[in-house]
């Protein structure tokens, strides 16, 4: 039985989306390395380029409609048969927008000029379109109850998992390995379907202008947001071929990991932020984004340092020395991810503090700036042209959403603590250089000292403390 005054901390909802994410991640990693590494950049770069495309026929089938269920259910959990209603109103918009969109994707690739394989893998992958629509676990996290969820990502992770196994030993074929995942995905959802309170009842409502209306700034900004994120990849196997798809994806790939990390922990913050500016509890939310702010600070610097002072040797570890020519290129999406991460913080209290239209609005610029520059730059310098305009309009996208949010709560990192952060990176780079100098040949063990020393620098020079990072996790609830 759901219950639904049960409300876990913020700490368990980070952790159990941290602890689910870390597995599912991981294992999807590994096999995506395994498809790099047995099929070669070509295939490798069809497979990617498929993925990339059915990407906006799913934003259009999902259509901001999670996060309008977010809202409605929030403003009636009090009430369980208004509850009822507004789940089954979400849950038939999504089936029906999905069936559209997948007829959608197959107009769209018959009439596509491309190869056979390329097509077969876009019709296939493309059925995640309608598994999609089967996805419910926004409700869970709506009462912010992660576990639910943690429970369906592991049984999709567990059997795709096994599927892929079975297949390397025996058809080593990419066409099972599509088919895995859709599989998958139906029985997971299943799964979070049969333990939601609500049962869906196909056509108990009806089509809403409302639903359709509230949603469309979510679908737009995301749709936009999807371009300054792959559209690249698309622009690459159009204008220049699928093997340099194939790089591209490879390098990308570390970078979308930590896309999907920063989602895992700013879904779990999404609704503090909209239940506490509802309340206006600015003081509270000024105190709690700021320190989420710190945090990122701590994660980002040495990350986009590290990852250019060891792009050659990270890039042969992951994905062997066939792909170590675009080192280089993952540098600078390395940069960007960086970058990202720090922007997210002001992209989702823009969404939690009602400023979706100015969000969708900056999306939309940044999200035609990156395709006009990738059109216009990819023909004649390929990789780096892509990677240099995402990081550009990144950087616009942060100094955009910084500016908005920061009319409505300003909460200002103070300068003390960037010259401490500043002081404690100097050091662990001079640290780096000293020994590199004296030719210590093993990276892996250097990048491992690095961190600890970088770790034990943030201690001493008090801009972190792990203990104090549980308690004030522990303590962040929604206020009454």
């Amino acid at each position: 039985m759901f219950d639904f005054q049960k409300k876990n901390s913020l700490f368990k909802n980070i952790f159990l989306m941290v602890f689910g994410n870390v597995i599912t991640q991981g294992a999807n990693f590994f096999i995506f390395i395994y498809i790099a590494r047995e099929f070669g950049p070509a295939v490798f770069g069809e497979y990617n380029w498929s993925k990339a495309l059915v990407q906006y026929f799913i934003l259009f089938a999902a259509f901001g409609f999670d996060n309008v269920a977010m809202i409605k259910i929030l403003k009636e959990k009090n009430n369980f048969e208004k509850m009822k209603y507004e789940y089954n109103r979400i849950l038939l918009h999504k089936f029906l927008f999905s069936l559209i969109s997948y007829m959608l994707l197959v107009i769209f690739i018959v009439f596509f000029n491309g190869n056979d394989e390329t097509k077969l893998m876009s019709i296939l992958i493309g059925l995640s379109i309608i598994t999609v629509s089967l996805n419910n676990t926004w409700f869970f996290r709506s009462f912010q109850q992660s576990e639910i969820p943690l429970i369906t990502e592991l049984i999709k992770i567990t059997f795709y998992v096994i599927m892929v196994t079975i297949n390397y030993f025996t058809l080593k074929s990419i066409i099972v390995i599509i088919i895995s995942w859709v599989v998958a995905e139906v029985i997971s959802y299943t799964y979070s379907n049969l333990k939601s309170p609500f049962k869906f009842i196909p056509f108990s409502t009806s089509i809403s202008k409302d639903i359709v209306k509230l949603g469309t700034p979510f679908f737009i900004s995301g749709f936009f947001a999807t371009i300054s994120l792959n559209i690249d990849i698309l622009l690459i196997g159009i204008l220049r071929d699928s093997e340099e798809v194939g790089y591209y994806s490879a390098m990308y790939k570390i970078v979308s990991l930590i896309m999907v990390v920063s989602a895992i922990i700013f879904n779990a913050i999404k609704p503090v932020l909209i239940e506490n500016f509802h309340k206006r509890n600015i003081n509270f939310l000024s105190d709690f984004t700021l320190n989420i702010k710190k945090y990122c600070l701590i994660i980002v610097i040495p990350m986009s340092l590290y990852s250019f002072l060891f792009q050659k040797e990270l890039v042969n570890f992951v994905y062997g020395s066939q792909y170590s020519s675009v080192s280089n290129v993952f540098a600078l999406l390395m940069l960007y991810a960086s970058i990202f991460l720090f922007r997210e913080i002001f992209g989702y209290q823009m969404i939690s503090y009602s400023l979706q239209n100015k969000y969708m609005n900056i999306v939309i610029t940044t999200g035609v700036l990156n395709f006009a520059l990738n059109f216009i730059l990819i023909p004649k310098y390929g990789l780096i042209a892509a990677a240099v305009t995402t990081l550009l309009t990144e950087i616009l996208n942060l100094i955009l959403m910084k500016y908005f949010v920061d009319k409505i709560i300003s909460d200002s990192i103070q300068p003390s603590f960037i010259n401490r952060l500043i002081i404690v990176n100097l050091i662990t780079y001079l640290f780096y250089y000293i020994v590199e100098k004296i030719n210590f040949e093993t990276d892996l063990i250097l990048l491992i000292f690095i961190g600890l020393l970088y770790l034990v620098l943030l201690q001493k020079f008090n801009l972190f403390n792990f203990g104090s990072l549980i308690i004030k996790l522990s303590n962040w609830r929604n206020k009454k």
